[in-house]
């Protein structure tokens, strides 16, 4: 890892320690993060500008607000900019929707209803040369799919500040989707696209052979860091062969003790849950997702006969095929949770959590499940294992 890696991530609130040994890519050193503010070796504080989707939705999300909040926390000065912003009662004034006139967006909605996904966003080129980057030291990317920001225009952002930009799943190095799965054409060229009509790509126009040969093109002299919070994602980023002259680190996502630790009886008195029956646990942000696997949760859990079980549901989408399915089992749906003290009672309050999702990165939910003292049982797939 370089010395300008280092010397970024000291200044972010992180400490770098010895590789470990699985660590892809031999020396240099993996970064951890620390709970106790350190000291930073500047004479003022930073100024921290973060770019993402949305504000609150997956993990994404959840990881992009802990990054602003912890920075105010050590006395840096940040905002959080988004494609989509959603919060605002618990908001503490620190989170901006990216200014789009509606012919801008309608606009990017048609390039990617033809599968020009992340183009043709003309307000990213303003945006990219407003006064929100004014004496702006760093600049703290997240997920850009979503139709909201240009890609083209991340050369224009890196003559502003340093940019880091933390992978949160594929989409940077392939022709669009988020998880290849069984599909390796991203290591090459892809086309061809088994994931047509899956997020971000729900288009019937094949354009991820041109869409991959793009970000090549922008991204292989691309001045930026590149944070991934597991090992294989890391180790996927320098396979793709697309960021020539990235720096690299792994920095794991952190969880909030202060939240998500061991309380069970106090959770199951806070959903009204029984304290004797025994819980099962199901969070994901879309139930309905087929990434989430929820349907292999469903199946196993038809085929169990425990007297008393109690399946605990927590997620947006529709749910009602899984509880017409579980009609045998007292469910207890709860909707989509954006309080973070409440899911932390929905994994607390569980013996045991499934997490049946099919391909993911670093999951914020099976951290945050064992954080809180629950068993979690998944599939043996990359950034669960």
């Amino acid at each position: 890892m370089g010395s300008r890696t280092v010397r970024l991530a000291t200044d972010l609130g992180y400490r770098a320690t010895p590789s470990h040994p699985r660590n892809a890519g031999g020396g240099g050193a993996r970064v951890g993060p620390i709970v106790q503010p350190v000291c930073m070796n500047r004479s003022r504080p930073l100024r921290v500008a973060l770019i993402n989707t949305a504000d609150s939705a997956g993990g994404a999300e959840s990881v992009a607000r802990m990054v602003r909040d912890g920075l105010r926390l050590r006395g840096h000065r940040t905002d959080l900019w988004v494609g989509r912003r959603r919060r605002r009662a618990d908001d503490p004034g620190h989170t901006h929707q990216i200014p789009s006139t509606t012919a801008q967006h309608q606009a990017a909605k048609r390039y990617a209803q033809h599968g020009f996904f992340s183009l043709g966003v003309a307000s990213s080129d303003v945006f990219c040369n407003s006064g929100a980057f004014s004496s702006i030291d760093l600049i703290h990317l997240h997920n850009l799919h979503g139709h909201y920001f240009s890609i083209t225009a991340l050369p224009q952002l890196a003559e502003r500040a340093p940019l880091v930009w933390t992978f949160h799943d594929f989409f940077p190095f392939t022709g669009g989707c988020v998880f290849p799965r069984d599909c390796d054409r991203w290591l090459s060229i892809c086309g061809n696209c088994p994931h047509l009509g899956e997020y971000p790509i729900a288009t019937e126009f094949d354009r991820t052979r041109r869409m991959q040969a793009i970000k090549r093109k922008v991204f292989r002299d691309l001045p930026v860091t590149i944070v991934t919070p597991s090992e294989h994602l890391g180790r996927a980023v320098r396979r793709s062969g697309v960021f020539q002259a990235a720096d690299q680190v792994v920095i794991p996502y952190g969880v909030d003790t202060r939240i998500f630790h061991p309380h069970r009886e106090e959770a199951r008195r806070a959903l009204g849950l029984s304290h004797s029956h025994p819980i099962i646990g199901l969070v994901a942000q879309g139930v309905d997702d087929p990434r989430k696997g929820l349907d292999h949760a469903v199946a196993a859990l038809r085929r169990i006969d425990v007297p008393g079980l109690i399946v605990l549901l927590a997620g947006g989408g529709e749910s009602g095929a899984i509880t017409d399915a579980l009609m045998a089992h007292d469910i207890h749906c709860l909707g989509y949770v954006t309080d973070r003290v409440q899911l932390s009672h929905c994994y607390a309050a569980a013996d045991l959590f499934l997490s049946t999702s099919l391909a993911e990165n670093y999951p914020c939910v099976v951290q945050e499940a064992m954080a809180s003292g629950t068993a979690v049982l998944g599939f043996d797939i990359d950034g669960v294992n």
